[in-house]
């Protein structure tokens, strides 16, 4: 049972990151595309209206490209969490509803999944541009802002992330040409269409 529950997380994860990894992975996907956080979003008009509208959407833009590289890290703590799992835990998930092994493991795992992804997130925040961006926008408003942009958007991509496994689960499960190896076959064969 536990094989199968890794077989899963290994497959999801991998295509999950793949779908994310490209420049604006996260913009294509409607479901989990990063847009201005609520608490910018008077900053955002302001700025909109006295013309700054292309270094807002920049700063969107980069937004989603830093979550797109920071996504990977995941793979790493879901797969650890897989081997703690007990026999109790892998037959009711197996038995469980379309993402049932994602709800768990995001139950089970995104508490431990946050303190590693934010410094992975500030990096990558770095990296994109989007902490300069940031500082620019701030700039031209010229008031006061108090928001944690590492924090939302370390929130945004284990939210983001989850959803595209949860996507990916229930391919497995509905989906027989997506159970592409012989265990996944035989798992989900007799079962659950």
């Amino acid at each position: 049972m536990n094989d199968v529950l890794r077989e899963v997380l290994r497959i999801g994860i991998a295509n999950a990151v793949s779908a994310v990894a490209g420049e604006d992975g996260f913009l294509a996907h409607a479901r989990i595309a990063i847009p201005l956080p609520a608490e910018l979003e008077d900053m955002g008009r302001v700025l909109r209206g006295l013309g700054f509208g292309a270094q807002v959407d920049d700063f969107v833009r980069a937004l989603n490209r830093a979550a797109g590289r920071a996504a990977p890290k995941a793979a790493v703590v879901l797969a650890d969490a897989a081997l703690n799992m007990t026999i109790e835990d892998a037959v009711g998930i197996l038995r469980g509803p379309d993402d049932s092994i994602t709800a768990h493991f995001r139950r089970r795992t995104r508490d431990e999944l946050y303190p590693v992804f934010l410094p992975v997130v500030r990096a990558a925040l770095e990296e994109a541009g989007v902490t300069e961006l940031y500082r620019g926008l701030l700039a031209l408003f010229n008031s006061p802002v108090s928001f944690d942009l590492d924090a939302f958007m370390t929130a945004m991509v284990l939210d983001g992330f989850f959803v595209l496994l949860a996507g990916e689960e229930r391919n497995i499960r509905r989906d027989p040409s997506a159970r592409v190896t012989e265990l996944l076959k035989k798992a989900f064969g007799r079962r659950h269409v």
